[in-house]
């Protein structure tokens, strides 16, 4: 899994938000890559049907602790679980910009 294919995942509205959170995620793990590689496998377990979102929501909190900025736009593109017909983002949550308005 690539950031191009992460940002794949998400809406035309959601494309451009999807590949910078990536791509920052990448750069502020460039000494820890196996971070960054971590999150991509993280992904991948969901894209692929191996992890529910509640399993991605406790890892991605988990390998980002500490790192508020980065776990408040993760959720960003979480579903909501108040609404089973939520999507939109590349792990079926709302897009960024629905989120804040």
């Amino acid at each position: 899994v690539e950031a191009a294919e992460v940002a794949a995942a998400a809406s035309a509205g959601d494309l451009d938000s999807a590949y910078h959170y990536v791509s920052r995620i990448k750069m502020r793990y460039i000494r820890k890559p196996e971070v960054y590689k971590s999150f991509l496998d993280i992904l991948q377990r969901y894209k692929t049907g191996t992890a529910n979102i509640a399993e991605v929501k406790q890892q991605i909190g988990e390998l980002f602790e500490g790192q508020r900025d980065l776990l408040a736009q993760f959720s960003q593109f979480l579903p909501d679980p108040n609404d089973p017909s939520s999507g939109g983002g590349p792990l079926g949550g709302a897009s960024p910009a629905a989120a804040a308005a």
